[in-house]
């Protein structure tokens, strides 16, 4: 099998629907939106606390144990977090991560890789556009290690609500800010989630602060 990389060419219970703001990322500023389609979006993030969703597809048996880098982040981010009461939540979940791998599309796995490993903002010690998963995942030869490698991607993963998070099963569980917007990262990742129809839960519950401080500690020497 050729190399990977020679062959392809290109909060807690919260509920929100695609979002369309602007984020100053230097800044750190918001550029509110006040349309009434994404005033209604920012409500249903306060409104519709663990809301029942059965339209996802739940966890089967067969996700594989975490290891390399996101072991090493769910141990060195537990001591902040409150003992086992929290999953490493799949923004992307493995099951659409193995469709996708297994589609065969190049140019689609290509681009789904880069979102998956290249940060669109800072963790812990990795910088925005940091590059060294991106590039031990494009020097992988077999593709269930590559299917591998993506489910334990430390940019895909961040803490979420238990009972949220096996809810939502194998349905895309984006991060959303203080703000009620999905982070950057997450919205990278959207595109090559299942349809959701309509409204996209998550099971994250830290604040942006609480998530800055966890990250501080979790994202430290990984690779």
């Amino acid at each position: 099998m050729n190399s990977y990389a020679n062959k392809v060419i290109s909060k807690q219970g919260q509920s929100a629907t695609n979002t369309n703001s602007t984020v100053n990322n230097k800044s750190g500023s918001y550029i509110a939106d006040n349309r009434p389609q994404a005033v209604t979006q920012r409500k249903l993030v306060k409104e519709i606390q663990n809301k029942p969703n059965t339209s996802v597809i739940q966890f089967g048996g067969n996700r594989p144990s975490f290891s390399g880098p996101a072991t090493k982040i769910k141990k060195q981010g537990a001591p902040l977090l409150t003992g086992d009461e929290y999953d490493m939540a799949h923004r992307l979940s493995y099951q659409r991560i193995k469709e996708i791998v297994e589609s065969g599309n190049n140019a689609v796995i290509h681009k789904m890789v880069k979102a998956l490993t290249i940060p669109k903002r800072t963790f812990g010690m990795y910088q925005k556009g940091y590059q060294g998963y991106y590039n031990h995942v494009t020097s992988i030869t077999d593709q269930d290690e590559l299917i591998k490698a993506l489910n334990n991607s430390p940019f895909n993963l961040r803490p979420g609500n238990p009972s949220v998070n096996r809810s939502i099963g194998s349905g895309f569980d984006p991060n959303v800010d203080d703000a009620g917007y999905e982070t950057d990262q997450s919205e990278g990742l959207e595109e090559f989630a299942s349809q959701q129809g309509g409204q996209i839960r998550t099971s994250s519950y830290l604040s942006d602060k609480e998530l800055s401080t966890w990250e501080n500690k979790a994202f430290g020497g990984l690779f």
